[in-house]
């Protein structure tokens, strides 16, 4: 089984909470790398995930 690579973080931000909008607006500009490099943990409510 393949190892996970390690993510290199930025300094700065490490979590954030979110509605799905900016998710998928990161997913679909490609610019989804950047966000995890940026943001350790993202939250979103249950009733967000559910519509997912």
């Amino acid at each position: 089984m393949a190892q996970p690579q390690a993510i290199t973080r930025l300094p700065g931000v490490t979590y954030a909470v979110s509605n799905t909008g900016p998710l998928i607006s990161a997913f679909q500009s490609n610019s989804f790398e950047l966000l995890i490099r940026v943001i350790a943990e993202i939250y979103t409510s249950p009733g967000c995930v559910a519509k997912g």
